[in-house]
């Protein structure tokens, strides 16, 4: 009898908790989504702006992508710049 107790008193707990995380997936989400697009609007103005030439651009990702892996998507403003300006 006792697990059948239990087993009645933890349903409340699991519901609330899936429900929770279901609302926190929904606004990541949400989030990425609208990340992806204000990435693409500036994207899209920088290539309108700048005139890359098409080998740089892709020395230029397969940069940006080893330094993402490397620093597991932690990367600021702040570090692009030094990085440019070559301060350490």
């Amino acid at each position: 009898m006792a697990g059948k107790v239990e087993d009645y008193s933890l349903q409340p707990l699991s519901s609330a908790m899936t429900g929770t995380v279901q609302d926190s997936e929904n606004r990541l989400t949400w989030m990425d989504f609208k990340i992806a697009g204000e990435l693409s609007r500036l994207s899209q103005i920088i290539a309108y702006t700048h005139d890359v030439e098409e080998e740089a651009l892709s020395r230029l990702q397969a940069k940006c992508v080893g330094e993402v892996k490397r620093i597991n998507g932690a990367i600021g403003l702040e570090d692009a710049y030094k990085y440019k300006n070559r301060i350490s």
